[in-house]
């Protein structure tokens, strides 16, 4: 099953409905499109499953601003055929907004959890995230050299049981980065835009 990529083992905690309920607001009030900006890490994923290669990424972002106020993310999606439609889709995603895992869920299909980590900024040539509910952290080594470049993308959900496409399109600027011999890419300074769900 897919959905045991564990990420070399930084998922998110299981969802508390409850917590969150005493946080959020019932519906989501923030209706899409999104257009966010922050900063993120992404490293790609392979890992061999059951005779299959899954193929994905994980992403640790600080977004600064957004519809619902700046909060941190953690995500992992894997390629693969959802409904007839290819393409990326998210199996994890936790926030530390609890108003962001509201419209995350109602507005494109996200599974959306709340849990708290923390996205950190160091002076120098490194970032860290913390994981504050197991105390663990993880830092980030970055390259001096950074260049341009703006992209569409999109991943395949399901929302209220039908399968949709999110399109998406983000612009900033890119460098190195590793941990634990594991290479990605740090975007920064980045304008990211959320489109509606189409099917």
């Amino acid at each position: 099953m897919a959905r045991k990529v564990k990420g070399r083992g930084i998922m998110p905690r299981p969802f508390n409905a409850s917590e969150a309920a005493s946080q959020s607001p019932s519906t989501c009030d923030a209706p899409p499109p999104w257009n966010l900006r922050g900063e993120a890490i992404v490293l790609p994923l392979l890992q061999v499953q059951g005779g299959r290669l899954l193929i994905g990424a994980q992403a640790w972002v600080h977004y600064a601003s957004s519809p619902v106020g700046a909060y941190d993310e953690y995500s992992v999606a894997l390629l693969r055929v959802v409904g007839g439609k290819w393409g990326p889709h998210v199996i994890e995603m936790a926030v530390s907004s609890p108003r962001s895992m509201i419209c995350g869920r109602a507005n494109w299909g996200f599974p959306k959890t709340v849990r708290a980590l923390k996205y950190l900024r160091r002076a120098g040539d490194s970032l860290g995230v913390r994981f504050e509910d197991e105390g663990r952290a993880r830092s980030f080594r970055l390259s001096r050299g950074w260049v341009p470049f703006a992209s569409p993308a999109w991943t395949v959900q399901v929302l209220e049981g039908k399968v949709v496409r999110v399109p998406m399109r983000i612009r900033g600027r890119a460098r190195l980065c590793w941990s634990r011999r594991r290479l990605g890419l740090c975007v920064e300074d980045f304008e990211f835009r959320v489109q509606g769900p189409q099917p």
